[in-house]
């Protein structure tokens, strides 16, 4: 099968070499990389994936030039041999670049139409039930030429299960998880994030350090499509179980001045488990230091990773850039750290007073925004 893996901008080399890490080998595009595999790998990229969206598999590719063109595309296509006659068949999806078709409306009640008219004639019925579970289709036309492709994820792979409590700006697990893969913080390193919020970048790192798929704890779409086979799907997950360690020793720190956060940080560390190693202190950004770390060895280094408010409207951005002046005192309490930063402030460094040796240009959600890491 030809997979697709999804990613936000700026993740797509992060995901090749979680896909090379799992024997895939693959080719990447904006936004997406295509991969090649069996069955189990649907399961394995969904399990085990920490920076991607979603896995699509590839229906079909064909000329769409007409609307003639899309509807004979879509109805040639095989879609009985991946629904049952009882999904609930939504298009989540159509995206459409440089093409003759341009309506989006009229694309998707199209593809609607083709793939109902092919089901219906395949089962021999006139209207399909849809009372069963939800399964997405999602078409993107580009030149004249249109991609089908059947979702096998469901709710995006950055929910992950354990996060029920967020801030106001919430980051997605995906790009936390990026942060730390950009970063190079590995488990042996001493990580805080003063700025700790909901605590998505901790909860990330700790399921790096125990080696905790990101998809263990959910549900997916693909457990609906006809190929799935249950029995496969639980033997691969108990593997991924007994493959986790929770001796590695770890020093995970974040710190917030919000106590009402900090509550919903907690919370969250509950349901992913295993909070208790993770350490949580009410200290203001200023009030960090690198010794608020127990068992910190002296003049021990690690690295310090952290999203701080962006500040899009005129009155907060002041407020962000007065924060991120803020950050210079980091180079005094946590010499010869590295530190890490996302941020939309394509000035940051000057505020700071550093210039960063890594940069990355990323998207959180719609919104432009940057990584820099620093040596402190």
């Amino acid at each position: 099968m030809r997979l697709i893996a999804l990613c936000p901008f700026g993740l797509e080399k992060l995901l090749k070499d979680e896909l090379k890490g799992l024997g895939l080998k693959s080719e990447s595009a904006a936004g997406k990389v295509f991969f090649e595999g069996v069955w189990e790998d649907v399961y394995r990229a969904n399990l085990n994936l920490r920076t991607a969206e979603r896995v699509l598999v590839e229906m079909g590719r064909f000329p769409a030039a007409t609307f003639d063109e899309l509807f004979d595309g879509l109805t040639a296509l095989p879609w009985e041999d991946w629904l049952s006659p009882h999904t609930t068949i939504v298009v989540e999806k159509v995206k459409i670049f440089k093409s003759k078709l341009s309506s989006v409306p009229t694309v998707q009640a199209m593809v609607q139409k083709a793939v109902f008219q092919h089901l219906g004639e395949h089962w021999g019925l006139r209207t399909l039930p849809q009372t069963g579970p939800k399964t997405g289709l999602r078409v993107y036309l580009e030149n004249d030429r249109a991609l089908a492709t059947i979702d096998t994820t469901g709710p995006a792979l950055h929910n992950r299960g354990y996060r029920k409590q967020t801030g106001e700006a919430p980051l997605k697990e995906n790009l936390a998880a990026a942060l730390l893969l950009f970063s190079g913080w590995r488990r042996k390193y001493p990580l805080y994030d003063p700025l700790c919020g909901s605590a998505t970048i901790l909860a990330e790192a700790l399921q790096f350090a125990f080696d905790i798929p990101p998809g263990l704890n959910r549900d997916f779409s693909f457990e609906h499509l006809v190929p799935h086979q249950a029995l496969a799907w639980k033997i691969l997950r108990d593997q991924a179980r007994g493959r986790m360690d929770f001796t590695h020793r770890i020093r995970i720190c974040g710190s917030d001045k919000d106590g009402r956060v900090l509550e919903a940080a907690r919370s969250n560390l509950r349901l992913l488990g295993h909070e208790d190693k993770i350490q949580l202190e009410h200290l203001s950004m200023e009030e960090a230091r690198a010794e608020t770390i127990r068992d910190l060895e002296l003049g021990e280094r690690g690295f310090l990773i952290t999203n701080p408010p962006y500040g899009e409207r005129l009155e907060t951005r002041t407020h962000a850039e007065n924060l991120s002046r803020q950050m210079r005192h980091f180079a005094t309490h946590f010499a010869g750290w590295k530190l890490g930063v996302l941020t939309s402030l394509d000035d940051f460094p000057s505020h700071i007073d550093r210039k960063p040796y890594v940069v990355r240009e990323l998207v959180n959600g719609s919104l432009p925004v940057k990584y820099y890491q620093f040596e402190s």
